[in-house]
Order: C-alpha cells, then structure tokens, then sequence
C-alpha cells in the first residue's frame, strides 16, 4: 500500500516540522521532511525539501502542478533565479529543471493540489516584500497591526501572507474549505496552542472562531496562508 501521512483533509493536525527528521530522497543531496502525503515517489504531499549546495537535476513535468515557498537560499531554474521568501506556482504540465548553487535551497511544497478546472499560466512568482515596506502590505482594515499581502486568488483557492506585529490579538472564523497555514517567522498563538516558526497547521472545522495573538513582544510574525481549498477538486493520486 501507498504512504499515507495526515492524508485526511476533514482532520485538524499540527506538524511542528522542526522536529520531524530529515530524510533522504531518491536524488542525491535533497532531504524531506514529510507534512502530509498520499502516495510514494508520485504523491499528493505537502513537504519541506531541503537542497544541498550545487546541485542540478534533469527536466521534469509537474503532472499535478506545484507550488512552493522559498525559505531559505535562492532557488534557480529555467524561469530565474528566485530568493528566500517567494513564492511559485508552476501549473499542471509546466516543466523545469532545478539548478541549485552555492546558497543551497529550502522549500515548502505543495504536489498534485492544483486542479484542472482553474487554468493557470505555467509559471507565476511573487516575492513577498519585506516587513518594513509598508505601502506593499494592506492593513485589516479592522486589526490594527495585522497585514495582508495576497499571493494567489481563484474560485478554488485563496493564498496570502499574514503580517502580525508583536501582542496583536484578533479573532478568526474558519471559511468554507478550511484553512491552512505554515508560520515562516515569529510565533502564533491561539485557543488550541502555541504554533512556533516552522509550524504547519490545517483546520478544516468551517465556522469554528479562533482567538489569535502574536505572543512575542518584539517580532513580527508573518504566517503564510491559504484558505477554501480542502474540498477543491485537485488532481491528487
């Protein structure tokens, strides 16, 4: 039978990846830490790929699509060089192929979730800016101290980064297709528990009321989310 790691959508679960062991992956130098997976090497799955310094790999085809974060290093390939903190949606049937140099490459990684009843252009990036560029990020117009910047939008799927400056506290209410979120810095806090950096979080309970604050007194959190897409009809396995 195929792996089947926190494979079932309508279940909360929490991952804290920091402590998750790394594992290795059939290309040399590349190691994972696995979130959620339905499959073996052809696999819906949301990871952690770790790529070491200087390292190519062969062209391959995104069969269902992908979607990745850079967290740490520059990730490289046909469509540019591409630094810590963008994100890159590349559609079902774009191809690349990785080429990663001296900085190494860390990614949070999404596999087979897009759908084919939202085209996308083969390849979009965007690079989230930094935290002090105020006129990029887009104030909740109701929290004072709580940011916005959007990073993908459709029928199917919202994606965004949540900048929370340090003791903000406000209340969240899950939409329809639940939410998911993977914190990049800071530490987030709510009824449920304390999420560090590197935590990855999916709440599928529509309707259910979170009080969130940012429970540092000093740094600002940002949060990378994405909402209304557990019941999307992706491609999957």
């Amino acid at each position: 039978p195929s792996m089947r790691l926190n494979a079932d959508k309508t279940l909360r679960v929490v991952v804290p990846t920091e402590s998750i062991e790394w594992v290795t992956s059939p290309s040399s130098g590349v190691w994972r830490r696995m979130i959620e997976r339905v499959g073996d090497e052809k696999a819906r799955a949301t990871t952690i790929v770790k790529f070491e310094p200087n390292k190519s790999f062969p062209e391959h085809t995104h069969e269902g699509g992908e979607e990745f974060l850079v967290l740490d290093g520059v990730w490289r390939d046909k469509f540019g060089s591409f630094p810590k903190l963008t994100y890159i949606r590349n559609y079902i049937g774009s191809s690349h192929a990785p080429n990663i140099q001296q900085e190494g490459c860390t990614i949070l990684v999404k596999l087979r979730q897009m759908s084919h009843t939202v085209i996308e252009e083969p390849h979009t990036s965007k690079l989230i800016p930094e935290i002090e560029n105020t006129s990029l990020w887009v104030p909740d117009p109701n929290i004072s101290g709580r940011f916005f910047f959007q990073l993908y939008e459709s029928k199917l799927e919202k994606v965004f980064i949540e900048k929370v400056n340090p003791n903000i506290k406000y209340e969240i209410q899950i939409p329809n297709g639940g939410e998911e979120f993977f914190v990049i810095c800071g530490s987030i806090e709510d009824d449920l528990g304390v999420y560090e950096k590197n935590t990855w979080v999916r709440n599928p309970e529509v309707g259910k009321i979170f009080n969130r604050k940012n429970n540092t007194k000093d740094q600002v959190c940002l949060i990378w989310m994405k909402i209304g897409h557990l019941n999307s009809d992706e491609v999957g396995i």
